[in-house]
């Protein structure tokens, strides 16, 4: 409408080129009606701005990443047409663009850094716009497992422990390379890798519930990995207690020296105490000794003796126990 003889008209919908526009005036009862010179309003094509990010980054080996390329306007509107994903000077994969932006997702590419840009390529209305490089990093992933044998098991019995290692690459780490079993920050000892696999064997685990781990450390082409723990229980071994007698018959009042010999089911030196019985009363205890505790005495009265040598076990062994017939003359 006019006003002091003028009016304005504002928008931002021009299309891109030279646009003839014309100011038409429609008159009233006491002026005639008129029409301008047209203006040739030149409209260029708006600027954008494109942006790239990565849903995972770094990622692993063979893991699905998206990649998101978003096209801004200079002004308004939203940008439509083609978006083509570059790895480095490779193209990955063209993509319309949707409402401004436009995904591609892959799981192919290698382990490394990649160099990923987004290039819009315009249309009509907008120019073209490339993205700064996202530098994709694609890591390769190992995975260890562990596993013993037998389990549970018995204190001083021989325990397996054998750990795999693969890798996302799909192939396992060199033959070679050392693999630690560990309880928690203790090493118990090493194994070699051979096709993927290394075992170490050990029978001094305590008595109980032990927490082992196997520590696969790497190397300049393969992050390390550290297994999930194994729950080994070891249980107390048996024991077979012995008995023997220096002199049998002895004579009253001469000295009788009583052996007992504990022996472990696997393995072990058990330690603790024997009692030594002569029926139901006790003759004296002995702390064991490299496996053998030993009683003297020159006091048993005549007749015939059921002496009894208990072992009572430890944190390790179970208790056992012998008798034999003690005569004296």
């Amino acid at each position: 409408m006019l006003s002091g003889g003028s009016a304005s008209f504002t928008t931002s919908a021009l299309p891109a080129g030279t646009n003839t526009i014309k100011a038409v005036y429609g008159g009233d009862s006491n002026f005639a009606a008129s029409t301008s010179k047209a203006v040739s309003q030149v409209v260029n094509k708006a600027t954008t701005t494109t942006t790239l990010a990565s849903s995972q980054n770094p990622s692993n080996y063979k893991q699905s990443v998206t990649f998101t390329a978003s096209v801004a306007p200079q002004f308004s509107g939203t940008p439509t047409g083609p978006v083509t994903f570059y790895d480095g000077t490779t193209a990955l994969k063209t993509v319309a663009l949707s409402g401004g932006a436009a995904k591609f997702t892959t799981s192919t590419l290698t382990s490394g850094t990649h160099s990923i840009t987004a290039v819009y390529g315009g249309n009509s209305t907008f120019s073209g716009s490339t993205s700064v490089p996202v530098n994709q990093v694609v890591l390769v992933v190992t995975t260890t497992t562990l596993s013993s044998s037998p389990n549970p098991s018995t204190y001083g019995q021989a325990v397996a422990f054998t750990a795999t290692v693969t890798s996302s690459l799909g192939t396992p780490p060199p033959d070679g390379e050392t693999i630690s079993f560990m309880k928690g920050t203790t090493v118990l000892g090493t194994g070699t890798l051979s096709g993927g696999s290394a075992s170490f064997t050990t029978s001094t685990l305590p008595v109980g519930t032990n927490a082992i781990k196997a520590v696969y450390s790497g190397d300049s082409n393969l992050p390390g990995s550290t297994s999930k723990a194994v729950s080994q229980v070891v249980s107390k071994a048996t024991t077979t207690t012995a008995l023997a007698s220096s002199l049998n018959p002895s004579n009253s009042g001469q000295s009788v020296t009583f052996t007992a010999t504990v022996a472990p089911q696997f393995s072990g030196t058990p330690t603790g105490p024997v009692t030594f019985y002569d029926g139901t009363t006790a003759l004296k205890s002995v702390g064991v000794s490299g496996g053998i505790a030993k009683f003297t005495t020159s006091t048993l009265a005549r007749g015939t003796h059921s002496i009894t040598a208990t072992y009572g076990g430890g944190t390790s062994f179970e208790g056992s126990s012998a008798s034999l017939t003690q005569t004296v003359n």
